[in-house]
């Protein structure tokens, strides 16, 4: 009779151990941030460090700020990993780059201007001008500081005080930032005063018989870029065609949002600003996820065409206007899925659209005057 086995007296048979990792996936942890500094804000930092690089060298008298801004908002080109060559952008990274930065200056260049004419008659500011440049990228940054900047110029006599002081803790700040980036130095030289102006629209020839631009059009232009702008201060990126459907298919509810979100800032309700921009962003980031599929590659292949204009903002304006315009679908599918037999229907689109872009270009110009 077989006996039943006494598993006491088993020997256990060890498991095998697990075979060693190659080399190659034993990839090192990354490395803390340097003392006083973010892990996340010194990367926006050096994004920002080479976008300013990139365009100063290709002739824009860009300001520090203004690709810090661009860096928060995803826009700035990424810095290459530690010991490799940099990559200059692709075209159309270049073009919205471009687009994004002619933005920012219509907007804030104003703004800009007059804090550093206030400045200019402060004592005990920061030096050297590297180190204060670097100061003032983190006070403009975020569109939330731009209204404490505005009371700053507006009553230069009774927040003189104030504002130097802001300025030297802002340095404080900012010296970690600026000595992990060496050997990389902020260039100053050749730094304008004012921040550096919008590009003009080109001028449209003479036509008497030229329509005028809708009003109902620029209104919506208008708003959509306003609400862009402060979605932009919060940290929640939008492109204007997003802003633009947003204003067109929701006019009034997005007003009294933008009004609500305005009211909160003055109040310097922060935490209010941010809840009331998230709702808002949560509508146009339904809008992208539901045409996002179809616009992108409308917009690439828009960039692509020999009809398309250098001017950024005119482009900008036009897909804006074609994404927006009934019966977009009934072409602009069409082409992109077989080009050559739809590109005459789609051009001329497209060149109605670049017509009435630089009608609503002057107009919004016209406007901010």
């Amino acid at each position: 009779m077989n006996r039943p086995v006494d598993r006491s007296r088993q020997r256990a048979i060890p498991e095998p151990a697990p075979p060693p990792l190659p080399p190659s996936s034993l990839k090192p942890p990354d490395p803390p941030p340097p003392p006083g500094t973010d892990a996340v804000a010194l990367a926006e930092v050096k994004n920002a460090a080479v976008t300013y690089d990139f365009l100063r060298k290709r002739g824009d008298p860009t300001q520090f700020w203004e690709t810090l801004r661009l860096a928060r908002s995803k826009r700035a080109i990424p810095a290459p990993p530690e010991g490799e060559p940099f990559v200059p952008p692709a075209p159309e990274m270049e073009a919205s780059i471009v687009t994004e930065l002619d933005f920012i200056r219509r907007q804030h260049a104003p703004l800009v201007r007059d804090l550093r004419r206030f400045l200019k008659q402060l004592p005990g500011l920061p030096e050297p001008a590297d180190r204060l440049e670097m100061a003032l990228a983190f006070l403009l940054a975020p569109t939330r500081e731009h209204q404490a900047v505005a009371k700053w110029v507006a009553e230069p006599d009774k927040h003189g005080a104030k504002a130097a002081e802001k300025i030297r803790s802002l340095a404080t700040i900012t010296d970690p930032y600026r000595e992990a980036l060496k050997p990389w130095v902020l260039e100053t030289s050749g730094m304008f005063e004012a921040a550096p102006a919008a590009k003009p629209p080109p001028k449209p020839a003479a036509a008497p018989s030229r329509p005028a631009a809708d009003p109902e059009t620029v209104n919506a232009l208008r708003l959509a870029s306003h609400c862009r702008e402060v979605l932009c201060g919060v940290y929640l990126d939008a492109d204007l065609w997003e802003a633009l459907l947003l204003v067109t298919s929701q006019p009034e509810p997005t007003r009294e949002a933008l009004d609500q979100i305005e009211k909160a800032a003055e109040a310097e309700k922060l935490d209010e600003v941010e809840a009331k921009a998230e709702v808002l962003f949560k509508k146009v980031a339904a809008l992208r996820s539901e045409h996002g599929y179809w616009v992108q590659p409308l917009k690439e292949a828009l960039l692509r065409e020999k009809s398309t204009p250098q001017d950024p903002v005119i482009f900008e304006i036009a897909l804006g206007l074609t994404v927006v315009a009934p019966g977009v679908s009934s072409w602009a599918r069409p082409w992109l899925l077989d080009p050559e037999p739809n590109a005459q229907e789609a051009l001329a689109q497209w060149s109605r659209s670049l017509q009435r872009a630089e009608l609503c270009r002057s107009a919004l110009t016209r406007g901010t005057k």
